[in-house]
């Protein structure tokens, strides 16, 4: 079960009684279950099985895609993807998750009233930027309900601000957390550099600055 998502990634068949113990290795590759039968089984983290390799670097968009799935499984099989193929991904996926800045006020302003544009695209994307904003945008949308907005601006903002209690629903995000247990899994010195300055040199409020401190304590 993924915390975040709260939606299944893996399930296995295999015990008749009742599982007593789980025990995960640290490279998260091999989970270890015992029964009341005192028989233990070793299971495979990735759900790759034999599939269990690296992938060249011309896969990397589509499963970026994947780390934003819906489907949990799917999902879950791309992490390990990214993680077999460290020695290509690292540079390919940090680029891709830097760590979190402050936005300027001007142009979240901007977003927000592009949020009553008459153009569907420009509103949707206007959506999307405060969503990706995440606890930088939680200021910037209280004050721009207290200045009468217009009835369909007032609807986004306090559906905006209701999203932002688990910013984890909007898929973006998720798939920045899915990056930094990815990180986590590679172990290496430089994956492990890049989740410091995602926690130390981030924007504190932000979810996945918090998330990169929790993953990079429970490494220690």
């Amino acid at each position: 079960m993924e915390v975040l998502s709260r939606k299944k990634r893996l399930q296995f068949i295999g015990h008749r009684e009742k599982i007593s113990c789980i025990a995960l290795s640290r490279s998260g590759r091999l989970i270890v279950t015992g029964s009341e039968s005192t028989t233990a089984l070793v299971w495979d983290g990735t759900g790759l099985g034999s599939n269990a390799k690296a992938v060249d670097a011309k896969e990397f968009p589509a499963l970026w895609n994947d780390l934003q799935s819906n489907d949990a499984c799917q999902a879950h099989q791309a992490i390990w993807r990214f993680v077999l193929s460290q020695k290509q991904s690292l540079a390919w996926l940090k680029e891709k998750l830097p760590t979190v800045k402050a936005i300027d006020r001007k142009q979240m302003l901007r977003w927000i009233d592009q949020l009553d544009d008459a153009s569907f695209q420009v509103r949707q994307n206007a959506v999307g930027h405060i969503q990706l904003a995440e606890s930088r945008a939680k200021e910037p949308l209280e004050q721009a309900l207290k200045q009468k907005p217009t009835l369909h601006q007032r609807r986004q903002i306090q559906l905006l601000l209701k999203k932002l209690r688990n910013p984890f629903q909007e898929p973006s995000v998720l798939r920045s957390a899915r990056v930094i247990e990815i990180f986590a899994h590679m172990q290496s010195k430089e994956s492990l550099q890049h989740l410091r300055h995602l926690a130390t040199r981030g924007v504190p409020t932000s979810c996945i600055t918090k998330l990169a401190r929790r993953v990079l304590r429970s490494l220690r």
